[in-house]
């Protein structure tokens, strides 16, 4: 489990700086072009590893299926270090001309992949590894993780920002949270490296159990499966993007410090990292669907007035609404990875959740920020990325909705059939 851990948050360190870093990306590898056309630039480069992430999924399901989850862990640990690590020595706009976006959106191409396995080996590789009356709580353990990442990569750049001036870090010091990456994925890789592989699927292996042919089985065994994956992660990327990287940029449009913005950047994010293992605990009471139900209508529900209140200069109202968007994130989110398991087939339970989870990345999470920006900029209102946020909750509420049945292979809980 600490492995696990230690990996999430190597891994979601990494993943976040691009989007936390937007602004000073555009600016560095979109010289030229105004404040607005390149913060869209590179919003859209941002967007790039999501369309490769179902192309991943493919790659890291599958290997994760045949060859285990300890291989798909130690991999993508390593790929998305090397890939970090190299947008912070890129040449600028000015000294390379094309190159340097090119080279910019290769990163990401590479950082995408690595992403694509990450969350389906780890959530898998410990679901097949804890008791399963509490597989809630330890999967939402694990996915604080990934908020101490966030929470680790906000914290270093606030930190930057107030050593250095603020022509300073746009001109060189936003690549130091990038070189980073390299010592840190140098002990996730240690600690990762030791894991022995998960029980249940070295079982399972020996017993035959496992599909020669998953993508096969995935793409033509059982559709309604994959579209259903497909639609209970839409509200994931979406909440989660919107609330940890597309809120910085929306608080900066406001008007609102950067201090102050930092500010409900890291208290957001520590939000999350804590209610991650209560919500997944509470899942292991009242049951994964009924709770991801409660929190798909919430944001059907108050995803409009919470952006209403969060576009207004009112701190304590945009203190109040972020503290509810981010308490209703983690209801949904922390045991998203325990929904996959329980109710994917284990014969291929890698590469189906990897190929479901990722294609609603490409679909959802790869538009957030671009089409939140895009939405802003042709409508001059700072509410209008509620309309992502309010209809990825309609499309994931459908979707549990018409979930009737587990398979329940990791171990048999009624909790998931509520």
């Amino acid at each position: 489990m600490s492995a696990c851990f230690a990996g999430q948050v190597v891994e979601w360190y990494d993943y976040g700086l691009y989007g936390l870093l937007a602004a000073q990306i555009g600016k560095t590898f979109f010289a030229g072009a105004d404040s607005t056309t390149a913060l869209l630039s590179a919003f859209a480069v941002f967007g790039v590893a999501f369309v490769v992430r179902p192309f991943g999924g493919i790659l890291m399901g599958r290997l994760g299926d045949l060859h285990g989850r300890k291989f798909v862990l130690v991999a993508s640990l390593l790929l998305m270090t090397g890939s970090t690590a190299l947008v912070g020595v890129l040449p600028d706009a000015a000294t390379a001309g094309v190159l340097a976006p090119t080279l910019l959106v290769l990163a990401r191409v590479l950082q995408g992949i690595s992403a694509a396995g990450e969350a389906p080996s780890a959530i898998t590789y410990v679901s097949e590894s804890v008791p399963p009356q509490r597989r809630g709580f330890y999967c939402g353990l694990l996915l604080a993780g990934n908020s101490a990442g966030f929470l680790l990569a906000t914290a270093i750049i606030w930190l930057l920002k107030t050593l250095y001036t603020s022509e300073a870090f746009d001109a060189w010091a936003w690549r130091v949270p990038f070189l980073l990456a390299l010592p840190l994925g140098l002990i996730g890789f240690f600690i990762r490296n030791r894991l022995d592989e998960s029980r249940l699927y070295e079982t399972l292996k020996s017993e035959g159990a496992i599909s020669a042919r998953p993508l096969r089985d995935v793409l033509f065994g059982a559709p309604g499966e994959l579209f259903q994956s497909i639609g209970i992660g839409a509200l994931s990327f979406i909440a989660n993007y919107l609330l940890l990287t597309y809120m910085p940029t929306h608080f900066r449009h406001l008007g609102l410090s950067e201090t102050v913005t930092s500010q409900l950047a890291l208290g957001a994010t520590a939000l999350l990292l804590i209610s991650y293992p209560f919500m997944g605990a509470l899942s292991d009471v009242i049951g994964r669907r009924r709770q991801m139900i409660g929190a798909a209508a919430f944001f059907v529900v108050a995803g409009w007035p919470l952006f209403a209140a969060l576009s207004i200069k009112s701190l304590p109202a945009i203190v109040a609404c972020m503290t509810l968007f981010a308490i209703g994130t983690a209801a949904y989110i922390s045991i998203l990875g325990v929904m996959y398991n329980e109710f994917l087939d284990q014969s291929r339970r890698m590469t189906s959740y990897s190929v479901g989870f990722n294609l609603s990345g490409a679909l959802f999470g790869g538009t957030s920020l671009w089409g939140s920006a895009k939405l802003v900029a042709l409508t001059g209102d700072a509410r209008a990325p509620a309309y992502y946020l309010v209809g990825a909750a309609f499309i994931s509420l459908i979707s549990l909705i018409s979930i009737r049945r587990a398979v329940q292979p990791v171990g048999r809980s009624t909790r998931l059939e509520n």
